[in-house]
């Protein structure tokens, strides 16, 4: 393995969680939020669409597991869906622009959409908990709102990151 590999890996795991403990403790403990901004699927994406499938598979898989080991009574729940979320954003990537401004966006609610849903249907569903208004309007849109601000504000820096990265420098 390259020292550039070996450098691109501790850059995402470091982001990565940067992006768990923030989301976790930080802007999980704010009074006036509602809810948190999904920070880790935020990481996910912008690796899968700016990166490549496997670097976005990879990244969802770690950040699920994280989400799984503190906050989750079963293990690999959020890594599949987040793996699941990553491989998606990398297919995305080869049929639209990373340059344009209003894809990215619409791909992250997309993708946050997807990620609630699912949510919804193994957490209250399958305990026949079927509240669905309750459920979107006291935790989905607030999440909605912060991700995508979020992602809003995370998603340039990181993709000219992740470019800038992806070059090696000749020797």
């Amino acid at each position: 393995m390259s020292l550039y590999r070996i450098r691109n890996f501790i850059i995402a795991a470091v982001l990565l969680i940067l992006a768990f403990v923030l989301q976790s403790t930080v802007f999980s403990r704010l009074p006036f939020l509602r809810s948190a901004p999904n920070l880790v699927l935020v990481m996910t994406f912008i690796y899968g669409y700016a990166g490549s499938k496997i670097v976005g598979m990879i990244t969802g898989m770690m950040g699920g597991l994280m989400l799984d080991v503190f906050f989750c009574d079963v293990i690999g729940y959020h890594a599949l869906i987040l793996l699941i979320i990553g491989f998606i954003s990398g297919v995305w990537d080869s049929f639209f622009y990373s340059d344009d401004l209003y894809v990215p966006p619409i791909l992250l609610i997309l993708s946050d959409l997807f990620y609630c849903i699912v949510y919804f249907v193994v957490w209250y569903v399958l305990k026949a908990k079927f509240d669905f208004g309750y459920y979107l309007l006291h935790i989905m849109l607030p999440e909605f709102l912060l991700t995508f601000i979020a992602g809003v504000i995370l998603y340039k820096p990181i993709s000219l990151l992740i470019t800038r990265l992806k070059e090696v420098p000749e020797q």
